[in-house]
């Protein structure tokens, strides 16, 4: 087994570019940790509340 199977980077820039629109930097800059936190499936979908919450603790940025 090669490198590449074991680790599909190819595969991991793809889902983060497309997917979750991240930038290819900002997924080089993560860590594989970080990485899997972010992919984990186990993770509950957030309820309208939840939503609300975050959105009010992280605005979103519109000085960019």
């Amino acid at each position: 087994m090669s490198a590449a199977d074991q680790w599909p980077f190819d595969r991991w820039l793809k889902t983060a570019v497309h997917v979750l629109r991240i930038s290819p930097s900002e997924f080089w800059a993560m860590s594989l940790c970080e990485w899997q936190i972010l992919t984990a499936r186990e993770t509950q979908a957030l309820d309208r509340d939840s939503l609300n919450a975050l959105q009010t603790q992280f605005p979103d940025r519109t000085d960019l």
